[in-house]
């Protein structure tokens, strides 16, 4: 019997992946009926325990024309890597802000140079691209927007230059580019809820990648 309808399921299944527009929810109901399993995706970057970690974003072009974007986005991020446990020894967003705001040379500074200011191990460090928003979008698809890279920098690495950025490979970082549609933007509400949904799907994207977790729909290994 549980053959037979593993059959039946496969074939609504394979039917429902030929219509236009049913290839998602078709590959998401083959994990929900536990057909197949879902793998593991690797972390890229893993953080060793007791190694401090800061979030570092930076607006380098001024792209962001609401200017608490960054720091909502460092707090989304230390808030994703607590929750995980991708990264538990922490410093803290404000303490980052502090040093912001008391330092009259800080944007000058290099990442692994702020890094050490403050005691850390390691530097997540976020450059931003590009930002839009809306709290009344036109373009419905694209109704908030936000472009970035991301590097680790090792902040104690002061003798070898080529050890400093510990992932990715790239110079340029990982690149992201984090959209939502008017829907969310429309249950967001406000500027502030705008703020805080793109910054904890940022958060949730980049977090991912270092630590262990099973994949999710259409995610690349």
């Amino acid at each position: 019997m549980m053959s037979l309808l593993r059959a039946i399921t496969l074939a609504l299944l394979g039917i429902a992946l030929m219509l236009p527009g049913c290839g998602q929810s078709a590959g998401a109901a083959v994990f929900m009926f536990g057909l197949f399993k879902r793998p593991v995706v690797e972390a890229e970057h893993e953080f060793d325990e007791g190694e401090v970690v800061a979030v570092l974003v930076d607006d380098p072009f001024d792209s962001c024309f609401w200017s608490e974007v960054p720091q909502v986005l460092t707090e989304s991020m230390v808030a994703e890597l607590d929750e995980t446990e991708a990264a538990t020894n922490l410093v803290a967003p404000s303490k980052v802000m502090r040093l912001r705001q008391l330092t009259p040379d800080f944007e000058e500074r290099g990442a692994r140079e702020v890094g050490k200011l403050l005691e850390a191990d390691k530097v997540l460090w976020m450059e931003i691209q590009s930002f839009y928003a809306s709290e009344d979008p036109e373009d419905a698809t694209r109704a908030a927007r936000l472009s970035l890279s991301v590097k680790i920098i090792n902040a104690n690495e002061d003798k070898d230059r080529t050890k400093v950025r510990l992932w990715p490979e790239s110079p340029a970082g990982y690149p992201y580019e984090i959209e939502l549609g008017a829907g969310a933007v429309a249950r967001a509400k406000t500027r502030k809820g705008v703020v805080k949904a793109l910054s904890e799907e940022v958060a949730d994207r980049v977090v991912k990648k270092f630590y262990d977790h099973k994949m999710e729909d259409f995610e690349k290994e």
